[in-house]
């Protein structure tokens, strides 16, 4: 399929770069319960798990730099949604 110069859709939105949400982890749910029981069964401090950084979202965006292949990815899938619409 020839994809370059053609129409890309406006339908995309693009969230690269803008940071992970902690509100599955931190909005409670049965997938935090789940993690602090086993977390206690295992002999661990279910809290620790609250206190690790992956989990929580500082709230300092870091700057997102796009590669030349991943920008190329994204308007190929922008060129293959303009074509589905």
């Amino acid at each position: 399929m020839k994809w370059r110069g053609r129409q890309t859709s406006s339908n995309v939105s693009d969230r690269r770069g803008q940071g992970r949400s902690s509100r599955g982890l931190i909005g409670g749910g049965v997938g935090t319960i789940v993690i602090f029981i086993l977390v206690a069964l295992l002999g661990g401090n279910p809290m620790d798990v609250l206190n690790n950084s992956q989990f929580i979202d500082s709230g300092t965006p870091s700057e997102y730099v796009e590669s030349a292949e991943e920008g190329e990815l994204a308007e190929f899938s922008s060129v293959v949604l303009k074509e589905t619409e």
